[in-house]
């Protein structure tokens, strides 16, 4: 009998030890599944601004893009088992992304200008992105006007990008940080 309330006392720390690990092993997967949007809406960042100077370079305000940032607001997507496809926006959550441009004029410009047959003009552009997890029933922008963020992920891409003949970007540097 002794043996037993032994046996059974040592399954019952082994089963409780066994669903605190999956609690750790869950709360991992939603800080990478956060570091994950967080690097994707950087990276989309970066796309948005080499579409906004092939933009700026064919209709000549190229002065008006270099002297402001972008800010961009963009939904957050996750699972949704009521929806058919099965992820929607999330209501909960906020998307910002926040693209700097830069004429570059350094070594990385003068390395892209090497071998090129028409002149080339070299941008860096730097892509702050954060998701926000916002207070429960809260719209967007009130939320972010009454400070209610609950819970902050950023992320970080800068790229340097060369527009040739035509405005065809080519990039040359890549760097992406959580």
């Amino acid at each position: 009998m002794i043996t037993a309330l032994g046996l059974l006392f040592i399954f019952c720390l082994m089963g409780t030890a066994y669903v605190d690990f999956m609690y750790i092993t869950l709360d991992r997967t939603h800080y990478d599944q956060r570091l994950l949007r967080v690097r994707t809406l950087a990276s989309s960042g970066i796309q948005a601004g080499v579409g906004e100077m092939q933009q700026a370079l064919a209709t000549g305000r190229v002065a008006i893009l270099l002297a402001a940032p972008l800010d961009i607001q963009l939904p957050v997507y996750g699972p949704n088992r009521q929806d058919p496809k099965g992820f929607a926006a999330q209501t909960n959550r906020l998307g910002a992304v926040k693209v700097t441009i830069t004429e570059e004029h350094g070594p990385l410009a003068d390395l892209a200008a090497k071998g090129a047959t028409n002149p080339v003009r070299c941008f860096r552009i730097l892509s702050e992105s954060r998701i926000s997890d916002l207070g429960p029933n809260n719209p967007h922008a009130e939320a972010l006007r009454a400070g209610r963020e609950m819970q902050i992920t950023h992320g970080r891409a800068e790229a340097v990008i060369v527009f040739g003949e035509r405005n065809i970007s080519r990039t040359i540097y890549w760097n992406e940080k959580p």
